[in-house]
């Protein structure tokens, strides 16, 4: 409305962030074993998130991008009923009873709901507040998760639609309207401790992370005007560094002399 200006900044501090949750956790142990298994439900959305409408940043409420609906954790550890008592020689003359270690078990398995991201579109400006080509937020259609979910179709693209490039306006869809992959993965270690001495034992341990090598990802490609929006590809692979291992298996042998 006001061509004679190049640009303008506006500070407000009218927008609102809410985070709801609930966490459910169950712990046991008896014996040689324990079990820990956590659940939460969150729920995190802000008022001001979208900020490509200038003119409507506070109208629409919006997923927080790095939250997951739930996350579910369990971890279990269990002593293995495997070892006998050994007798050694001390240098006094004396015998001394060691108990050799049982092989110890731990497990640790994440399920989770996918991270939310946004659908997009590359094209003219259809607010015509931009010269050349944007990439915006476009029309909500119709349902974008109907039907099979696929890692070559994970949501469905005609459900947006490009507003024309005289529409004089944004796109209908907020942000973080799609939720991506989900998370479901185990880890186990094995360890056994092997005294030789009084003091002295060698601790082996095998760790195996992601134990069925299932591949994760991150979000697939939403920008609906490329050919494979809705696909996974090996860009989209989630990063072997993530806090849950989600790369590929990995299997690690470790020696340690402890004294």
């Amino acid at each position: 409305p006001f061509p004679q200006f190049v640009s303008t900044h506006e500070i407000r501090t009218d927008g609102s962030w809410q985070y709801d949750s609930a966490v459910f956790q169950v712990q046991r142990r008896t014996g040689p074993g324990t079990f820990n298994s956590s659940c939460t439900w969150s729920d995190n959305v802000s008022n001001y998130a979208n900020t490509i409408d200038p003119y409507n940043v506070t109208n629409q409420w919006t997923r927080d991008g790095a939250n997951r609906k739930l996350y579910w954790v369990t971890s279990t550890g269990w002593q293995l009923p495997f070892g006998r008592n050994r007798r050694y020689l001390s240098q006094a003359g004396g015998l001394l009873n060691f108990a050799v270690s049982n092989w110890s078990v731990q497990t640790i398995t994440t399920f989770a709901s996918g991270q939310y991201y946004s659908p997009w579109f590359t094209g003219p400006d259809p607010a015509n507040a931009s010269a050349g080509f944007v990439t915006q937020l476009p029309d909500c259609v119709s349902d974008p998760n109907a039907g099979a979910r696929t890692k070559g179709l994970w949501f469905n693209p005609n459900a947006f639609a490009v507003p024309g490039p005289s529409a004089g306006r944004y796109g209908t869809c907020g942000m973080n309207t799609l939720e991506g992959y989900p998370i479901h993965v185990g880890h186990v270690s094995v360890a056994k401790a092997i005294p030789l001495g009084e003091s002295v034992r060698l601790i082996f341990t095998t760790q195996v992370s992601n134990v069925t090598n299932t591949p994760h990802f991150s979000t697939p490609n939403s920008n609906i005007s490329l050919p494979d929006a809705g696909m996974f590809t090996a860009a989209s692979l989630a990063d072997i560094s993530a806090a849950e291992r989600l790369g590929y298996r990995q299997v690690h042998f470790k020696l340690r002399l402890q004294w």
